[in-house]
């Protein structure tokens, strides 16, 4: 069972959304700086060797974000099949009292 104050990569990425949305101050800092927005926003330090892009869907651009080419070595596949993908973070999750 997963820890309640820790958050998976898609939480994650849901509440960096979310902010984007409501504050335009953080998304400006986002697309211009991602890891620093996301140390500030959650104190949350993006490892070496893992990058984030910022891409924003304007009226006339969409993106389309592919899944990575290469094809998922023996370690990967048992990660996956045991609920760990190789980029699965929970993180500690500011308490938002």
């Amino acid at each position: 069972m997963s820890d309640p104050n820790t958050k998976s990569m898609s939480e994650l990425r849901e509440h960096l959304i979310d902010k984007a949305t409501t504050d335009e101050d953080f998304r400006a800092r986002l697309i211009a700086d991602p890891n620093a927005a996301i140390k500030d926003e959650l104190n949350l330090t993006v490892p070496a060797g893992f990058n984030i892009k910022v891409h924003e869907d304007v009226a006339d651009t969409s993106h389309l974000v592919l899944p990575p080419l290469a094809r998922l070595e023996k370690v990967e596949i048992e990660q996956a099949a045991g609920g760990a993908p190789k980029y699965f973070w929970e993180v500690p999750w500011p308490d938002s009292n």
